[in-house]
């Protein structure tokens, strides 16, 4: 099925939008998903760095990145992770500036997950950067199984083999096979904030007093503080180079 999907970038994609916004809103809960707005600024500013792929009238998988300037070194990336990179849609530096592609997200249709398109995907990632002549494609990478260890540290689990001795997380593994440096987290990668209220909202359910809670399909606990009325997530991914 692989060597039959269809690919779009570009304005080609401006007729599947619709169907874009319903494929991160069946995936992603109302605090996690990337606003929007957020959105539709990738697709308008940087259209040649967003790619579809469909199959049937059916998206199969989005991939959503930008361009980013950075004369630093790769060996101090922010710990804001997803954050920085999405701070650089309010950037004022011409595009000739940019050095390097940032991956803000790859987003799979759960229909076709475990077909091996996790390689397709990020072999269209760094080819892109390459055909533009960037240094490195540099991802804030979502490990995909730390959901089931909530309370495992990041940094605890990075750590982690399998018998083969390769990288326990699926994710990072298809990184790592395609030459991707798994280089070291960053903490703040996420941070969602709201009053209570918002989040037993969002949660479904009523939240009764301070402490953490264990929320289906994230990384960390929330953290709910009753008597100063906040809520708070905050999520780590961790940097991953792959040098061009």
């Amino acid at each position: 099925m692989l060597n039959k999907l269809m690919w779009l970038t570009g304005k080609a994609q401006e007729d599947w939008i619709e169907k874009i916004l319903h494929l991160r809103q069946k995936i992603w809960p109302d605090y996690q998903r990337i606003k929007n707005d957020t959105l539709f600024k990738l697709y308008s500013h940087y259209p040649l760095y967003q790619w579809l792929s469909h199959y049937n009238g059916e998206v199969v998988a989005v991939i959503n990145s930008l361009p980013v300037a950075r004369d630093q070194s790769l060996d101090n990336l922010p710990q804001e992770g997803l954050n920085w990179v999405l701070s650089h849609l309010e950037s004022t530096k011409p595009l000739t500036q940019s050095n390097y592609l940032a991956t803000v997200s790859v987003t799979v249709n759960p229909a076709y997950q475990k077909l091996g398109l996790s390689k397709l995907l990020l072999n269209r990632l760094k080819a892109s950067a390459q055909e533009a002549q960037y240094k490195a494609l540099i991802v804030p990478a979502r490990p995909s199984q730390k959901e089931n260890y909530p309370l495992i540290s990041l940094e605890d689990y990075l750590k982690w083999k399998k018998v083969d001795n390769t990288i326990f997380d699926p994710w990072l593994r298809v990184h790592a096979q395609l030459g991707g440096k798994t280089a070291y987290p960053c903490q703040r990668s996420r941070v969602i904030t709201a009053n209570v209220a918002q989040w037993e909202q969002w949660f479904g359910h009523p939240l009764l007093q301070t402490g953490q809670y264990l929320v289906k399909g994230e990384l960390n606990p929330v953290t709910i503080n009753k008597e100063k009325d906040i809520g708070i997530y905050i999520e780590p991914n961790v940097w991953v180079i792959h040098d061009l």
